[in-house]
């Protein structure tokens, strides 16, 4: 199973700016699964603020990797805001 992240990477315009990121598990056998609602997200402080269901906030201009775990995987979105 792999996850796939949409959007693949995140551009917000300004403080408060918001996106959400849907997550999907890929089956071997091509079976997408959503799994935004499970899926832990991770950010280091500073650039964006994280809200439960999958949606990232801008808080200053800068550029960040959000981490999103599901499943038993891992993907990475690339956030700049």
């Amino acid at each position: 199973q792999r996850l796939r992240l949409t959007p693949a990477q995140v551009e917000l315009d300004g403080r408060g700016a918001t996106q959400r990121v849907l997550v999907t598990g890929v089956t071997a056998t091509g079976q997408e699964l959503d799994l935004t609602a499970s899926a832990s997200f991770q950010a280091p402080p500073g650039v964006v603020v994280l809200v439960p269901g999958g949606v990232v906030k801008a808080d200053k201009s800068g550029q960040t990797r959000v981490r999103v775990t599901a499943g038993g995987r891992t993907a990475i979105v690339p956030v700049r805001v």
